[in-house]
């Protein structure tokens, strides 16, 4: 944010190092410089530096066209840029980045065939649904790959429950809700008859080995599963560009195990085929066990050479619960020692969700349904909306818009790394730092704009209040906040910006008139109206949450 300006202001003076230029406190200025690099040099204190220079810049200033002060605070050169030039900057500010010849794969989502889409799941589509509209707004080339976990053991003990309790007309009714009940039922059965756990076992190795039953009936699970989940997907607003689980390279272990012997060391260890990664001071990363099958690395291996072969990426980015963070440094530590960049890999992990402290288990059946949560925010959200605006039109879509967004910002809000014990409460909370809040703002400027237009050729040469020079600074950093949650990839630094830029507008909406008298302050004002606006349309698209015109 100008600092090539002030590069120039302090030619001369200053050797500008701009990694030292900092965003002060609004009543400290704009832009701040601090003068700790030059006491050496200078052989005076950083203070009686900064005040020197702010004596030298004085007669400067008022003819400058675009700071109107420069102030010595202790070490620091604070710097005051005029009102109407940061305007005119944010007015002209686009979102969006050139495009760049460069894909990035993001791995997200993913959840078990045959088990429930509980709202622990809504951690990984959600980050990375957002992470993919970032990375896409900074010019980037974006895969959404959903790596479906369709294949394992866990399949011939579902195979083994349908064929004891299976209901055909039950699994066509509400096939995740049969499934998942067959399955808790045979994992407590399991634990009173071991031999059902044999029976698991017998039938997964005729699913391996392609016995025409076993293949149908997981197909058909498959096939059922995924359609449910579309269905969450398709009320979250989440697009994937592949569906490819870990049955897909099941035909392809035996190319990836050849490739990967060709690349490093393979050792035997206690009848099993490792790799070593001593060096890195972890255990090794197993690509065949002692009784020959092959391992969740084995086929993250096969999908890591698919994706380089198939998409060119960049990047390959893995969004998971933190618990998995061992195997994906085993699996880019491997990956380094074949001869790949180890940067082009990137595990993002967060915390695990819990409900009244406990993990969330399909097994143990102690879990929410997705569904649930959000057909509980909606009715609340439509309860909201007959107490306080019952004429509203189309009172259905904008309920859904509001208690799924409710949902989704609850998630990123929060960093993604801090671990979440799920409240009903938190959940479907409207108040406070919530999506709710952000969309009504955006709903009330809509209703502003409805009344009046801002016409061409503002003069924001009227705009000098507090509350709209701290609002029309922070319009300026929302470019930075897209890219720092870019490279830190991490979406809640947007949710924060966005909650901060409507606390700053309704600051300035409750004490700078909009349509007031003065056409000239009036239409500068309307033109701010309209800028928030498109920045908090654009901002909670990219966490995956739509902006209601009226609520």
């Amino acid at each position: 944010m100008f600092v090539q300006e002030l590069k120039e202001l302090l030619k001369g003076t200053l050797d500008v190092d701009e990694t030292l230029i900092e965003i002060p406190k609004a009543e400290f200025g704009d832009l701040a410089y601090p003068c700790f690099k030059e006491a050496k040099q200078r052989k005076q204190s950083p203070a009686q530096i900064a005040q020197n220079i702010a004596q030298e810049l004085k007669d400067d200033i008022p003819t400058h066209p675009v700071f109107e002060n420069v102030e010595a605070k202790g070490p620091y050169l604070n710097f005051f840029i005029k009102p109407r030039v940061i305007a005119q900057k944010a007015m002209q500010s686009s979102f969006t980045s050139e495009k760049k010849d460069e894909t990035i794969v993001i791995d997200y989502s993913s959840p078990n065939i045959a088990k429930p889409f509980s709202i622990a799941h809504l951690r990984s589509t959600a980050i990375g649904n957002a992470l993919k509209h970032i990375y896409k707004s900074r010019g980037y080339t974006v895969i959404g790959v959903n790596h479906l976990g369709d294949w394992g053991t866990q399949f011939g003990k579902l195979i083994a429950a349908y064929e004891l309790w299976g209901d055909e007309k039950q699994l066509e009714k509400n096939p995740l809700d049969h499934l998942i009940d067959i399955y808790q039922k045979f994992s407590e059965q399991e634990k009173l008859d071991p031999s059902l756990t044999e029976k698991g076992r017998e039938w997964f190795k005729r699913l391996e080995e392609g016995d025409e039953q076993a293949v149908q009936l997981w197909e058909l699970f498959r096939e059922l599963s995924l359609a449910e989940f579309k269905k969450y997907y398709s009320r979250l607003k989440v697009e994937f560009d592949s569906f490819k689980g870990e049955a897909f390279y099941i035909d392809k272990l035996d190319e990836t195990i050849q490739k990967v012997k060709q690349k490093v060391r393979v050792e035997e260890s206690e009848g099993a085929q490792v790799i070593k990664l001593d060096q890195f001071k972890q255990p090794p990363l197993i690509l065949i066990k002692s009784n020959g099958t092959t391992t969740y690395h084995t086929r993250d291996l096969a999908a890591v050479f698919y994706r380089l072969e198939e998409y060119h990426p960049k990047k390959i980015i893995y969004v998971t619960d933190k618990r998995q963070k061992l195997h994906f440094e085993q699996l880019f530590n491997a990956l380094s020692l074949m001869g790949y960049d180890k940067n082009m890999f990137s595990h993002v992990d967060f915390g695990t969700m819990t409900f009244e402290g406990q993990v969330m288990s399909t097994r143990e059946g102690t879990f929410i349904f997705l569904e649930q949560v959000l057909d509980l925010a909606i009715e609340k959200a439509k309860s909201i909306i007959e107490e306080k605006n019952p004429q509203l039109k189309n009172k259905d879509k904008v309920a859904e818009q509001v208690g799924i967004g409710a949902i989704i910002f609850h998630d990123l809000v929060n960093d993604r790394t801090k671990d979440i014990d799920f409240s009903w409460e938190k959940a479907l909370s409207f108040d406070g730092a919530s999506a709710p809040y952000v969309q009504y703002t955006h709903a009330r400027i809509s209703a502003i704009l409805r009344k009046k237009s801002p016409q061409p050729q503002p003069d924001f040469t009227v705009i000098n209040s507090k509350e709209e020079r701290k609002l029309l600074r922070h319009m300026l950093l929302f470019n930075d906040a897209i890219d720092d949650a870019c490279k830190q990839e991490k979406p809640h630094i947007i949710a924060h910006y966005l909650l901060d830029l409507c606390q700053l507008y309704n600051t300035f909406y409750a004490h700078c008139q909009v349509l007031c008298e003065d056409e000239t302050l009036m239409n500068a004002r309307l033109h701010i109206c309209k800028k928030v606006k498109e920045i908090i349309q654009y901002g909670l698209s990219l966490l995956g949450i739509e902006a209601p015109e009226e609520m």
